[in-house]
């Protein structure tokens, strides 16, 4: 069963943020991409998405979201498994910006997973993304379809220490 991770960030957490972006963009990532920023300059990201939150007026909102996506198949390879981040991670295009990667197992999990982070405030008309129960089973269900498998959502605060993830 595949583990969908949803959590939240403190609000005005600007530091967290950067230090999520670095961890997803680093060297152990197989892949990455984004939507509405500018992914190979990871650097950038922070501002991007900090330029879509200040002219909004929600710099003070909270400062993201992250999912986190454990693969459960036994015989998932590194390319099925970046196939399958880059179709999870086109639920939000259009509407948020994202920052994407898959990893290998460096913890004890699942052989692949992936990072994604987001940024909650709509580029398109500023709103807050809804972060019910209900919008992030509709997520969940579009894990499901991607990748064929049963999932578990669950929900976590977001931790300051990457090596908790």
């Amino acid at each position: 069963m595949d583990i969908v991770k949803m959590m939240r960030g403190e609000p005005g957490d600007i530091e967290h943020l950067g230090n999520l972006i670095n961890y997803i963009s680093d060297d152990r990532k197989l892949n990455i991409g984004g939507n509405g920023v500018n992914y190979n300059t990871p650097y950038a990201v922070l501002d991007q998405m900090m330029a879509v939150k200040e002219y909004y007026g929600k710099e003070k909102n909270c400062s993201l979201i992250q999912a986190i996506v454990s693969y459960d198949e036994p015989n998932l390879t590194a390319q099925q498994a970046c196939q399958y981040t880059e179709q999870i991670a086109e639920y939000f295009d259009g509407e948020y910006q994202t920052l994407w990667c898959t990893h290998a197992a460096d913890h004890e999990c699942s052989q692949y997973h992936m990072h994604m982070l987001i940024n909650p405030v709509s580029y398109k008309d500023g709103k807050m993304m809804n972060t019910s129960r209900k919008n992030y089973g509709n997520f969940e269900r579009h894990v499901q379809e991607v990748t064929g498998h049963k999932t578990d959502l669950k929900f976590g605060k977001d931790k300051k220490k990457q090596d908790n993830i």
